[in-house]
């Protein structure tokens, strides 16, 4: 999800396979020096690294249900186990930031003293702890803590929780939107966003794209790319 000095967001989802071509994304005028990114799960810990490495550019960012910075390192048995079910340490997070940013491999950690977090758990998540989630906004806080909110969801499973779309708040299952009575993605823009005009019922277009031209073309050749081949953009009026 990404979003520019908009009325209503311009939302990119990463999807499943889809059998229908698509076209090329148009141009849209979005702005590309100051935008938001957020996701859920293993798109949230996406949304912290993409943070964090781009720093200049993103404004704010959301997680759902995800995990600190560079939690993983390079050690992949913490994937599954400190990063998912354990208490990842902040501090770490944030040492290693300014460790690959002076190597000059993210962009400098003073950027992060601006960017605002919007960070939810769910009370009832077996599948990301509250406790690894609660990492993420002690990473933010130690650069931002005015801009950081911290939200422990109630009776929430491991999804994204909607007004009244999707499964049983509690629940764990595709397609991953729980219903649990909270419009939390308006919540969050509303906090990254902050000087954005509220809109109740947003108009616009939902277009399908072709993400294959944003993938390197050996691994298009290869079929190695974590991207789907169609894209979803929702372009406001």
């Amino acid at each position: 999800m990404a979003t520019g000095r908009w009325a209503a967001p311009i939302i990119g989802l990463f999807c499943a396979s889809v059998s229908a071509a698509a076209d090329r994304l148009p141009r849209l005028h979005a702005l590309t020096d100051e935008w938001t990114v957020s996701g859920l799960s293993s798109g949230a810990y996406m949304a912290s690294q993409v943070a964090v490495a781009h720093s200049r550019a993103v404004r704010g960012v959301g997680v759902f249900a995800g995990g600190p910075f560079y939690c993983v390192g390079i050690d992949v048995r913490r994937a599954e186990g400190e990063c998912m079910r354990g208490a990842p340490d902040p501090a770490a997070s944030r040492r290693e930031a300014g460790r690959l940013a002076s190597l000059g491999l993210v962009e400098p950690v003073e950027n992060l003293k601006r960017t605002r977090a919007w960070v939810m758990a769910g009370a009832v998540d077996e599948v990301v702890a509250e406790s690894v989630v609660r990492a993420t906004a002690r990473f933010f806080e130690g650069f931002n803590a005015p801009g950081t909110v911290y939200v422990l969801q109630p009776g929430l499973g491991h999804g994204l929780p909607t007004r009244d779309f999707g499964v049983d708040c509690s629940a764990t299952a595709s397609p991953f939107l729980n219903r649990c009575g909270t419009p939390a993605v308006a919540r969050m823009l509303a906090h990254l966003v902050p000087d954005s005009a509220a809109v109740n019922e947003p108009t616009g277009q939902l277009l399908r794209f072709d993400q294959d031209e944003f993938a390197p073309v050996l691994k298009r050749f290869w079929k190695t790319t974590s991207l789907d081949a169609i894209g979803y953009v929702f372009v406001p009026q």
